[in-house]
């Protein structure tokens, strides 16, 4: 995990560890009463966790900015991203 200010960025690779962190926001949510914005959410999937598994309703992109850093789904869209103007 990845956090500056109120920028918040959660890795996973796996099922398993789309379904932890499925629950940890649940539980933050029952104890804080505070819901998060899926609506501001976006996933990049990169290696073999592909788009097809459910990350609770939130939408896939080819490209996603964590902080000021722009990534892409393969090392190459990546480094593009981020060398190019």
């Amino acid at each position: 995990m990845l956090a500056y200010a109120d920028d918040v960025s959660i890795l996973v690779s796996s099922q398993e560890s789309v379904r932890k962190v499925r629950y940890t926001i649940s539980c933050n949510e029952k104890v804080t009463g505070v819901t998060l914005n899926v609506a501001k959410f976006s996933a990049l999937a990169v290696g073999t966790l592909g788009t097809a598994c459910d990350l609770m309703g939130i939408t896939f992109s080819e490209k996603i900015k964590i902080l000021v850093v722009k990534m892409g789904d393969t090392v190459k869209q990546s480094a593009l991203a981020i060398w190019t103007r």
